[in-house]
């Protein structure tokens, strides 16, 4: 019961970037918040990279079964991210926070990848070598920012395991009579 809730806290966090920040009109005024000098006086194209792990707005230019394929791609994403965040707890012997943070970045990576791959296969139609090449020139996209986002998500499925009482056991440790047989 815990990993469930630990998944489904953290896949929020992740869905916090595919839902509300992708969306393109918040996502232009992520861009253009920065609007001073200095250093950090134009940011917009570093924030999009670091906060985004998708694009989407409404259906207007294409149908709404095209649409709604393209946005199955996110859906699958998430679908990853939970799956593993439901299952790492389970295969670590102590649930800790780079452990968490490691696999969740994993599991935001692999989400990517299956989301691309959907969309190359199921939605561009890729088959042909010309579109395999266009499909292997865009493996890299939202990689920064599933390492933010992964790392986000680690850590709050590990604070919400401990808070819950199961990250807290400890490892089973075998006494001298068990290492025996006896």
């Amino acid at each position: 019961m815990a990993d469930d809730v630990a998944a489904t806290v953290g896949t929020a966090v992740v869905a916090v970037s595919v839902v509300l920040l992708s969306y393109q009109a918040n996502a232009a005024r992520i861009q253009t918040m920065f609007t001073g000098g200095g250093f950090l006086g134009e940011p917009g194209d570093l924030l999009r990279q670091w906060l985004l792990l998708s694009a989407w707005s409404g259906p207007s230019g294409a149908g709404l079964w095209d649409w709604l394929l393209v946005l199955f791609g996110d859906v699958l994403l998430l679908a990853v991210v939970w799956c593993a965040l439901r299952w790492l707890p389970g295969m670590l012997t102590r649930v800790s926070v780079p452990a968490m943070t490691v696999g969740s970045v994993c599991a935001v990576v692999l989400g990517l990848l299956v989301r691309h791959l959907w969309r190359v296969v199921a939605v561009d139609g890729g088959t042909t070598s010309w579109h395999l090449l266009r499909a292997a020139s865009g493996l890299g996209e939202g990689t920064s920012a599933a390492v933010l986002w992964g790392t986000l998500t680690g850590v709050t499925a590990t604070v919400v395991l401990r808070v819950t009482g199961r990250g807290a056991e400890a490892p089973v440790r075998a006494t001298a009579g068990d290492r025996s047989g006896g």
